[in-house]
């Protein structure tokens, strides 16, 4: 009998380390499904993106900001204090504001952007930077950008 207990009782703790595990870090898909498999590092997009204009591909990176607003945008990390924003493709999806700080695969078209200074004094204000920080953006900036198809955090 004891054998019995003893044997449920270990069944029971190591169903509960599993589950408890997978709540942990679960995987939320936004959009289109995404293969991991074949994704390029974020920190080596700019390499990966020479003599390029466009490019369709799968990127990897941890999320670094944002969109509070709707979660029509997020930026990713391309190191050096350099950041990719990712826009969702026609706003067709939007990923929950908890995705930030987590690890991202990303599905779409990566290309180069003017941002216009509405745009990037629109983001500081979403980002809540102070008045006299949107009012110094007065240049567009160009930049990679990325049109998101999907993505997948965990």
């Amino acid at each position: 009998m004891k054998i019995k207990n003893l044997v449920f009782s270990s069944l029971i703790s190591s169903i509960f380390a599993f589950v408890s595990c997978q709540h942990e870090n679960p995987v939320q898909v936004y959009g289109e499904v995404v293969d991991s498999t074949q994704a390029v590092k974020a920190t080596d997009l700019q390499q990966k993106m020479l003599g390029l204009r466009t490019i369709n591909l799968t990127i990897s990176g941890k999320v670094e900001d944002v969109c509070k607003a709707e979660g029509c945008w997020m930026k990713l990390d391309l190191g050096e204090e350099k950041r990719l924003l990712v826009r969702m493709k026609n706003r067709s999806f939007s990923v929950d504001d908890e995705v930030q700080g987590k690890y991202a695969f990303v599905k779409g078209t990566v290309h180069y952007d003017t941002i216009s200074v509405e745009n990037l004094q629109k983001h500081a204000k979403e980002d809540g930077e102070s008045d006299s920080v949107i009012s110094a953006l007065t240049v567009p900036e160009i930049n990679l950008v990325m049109e998101a198809l999907g993505v997948m955090t965990r």
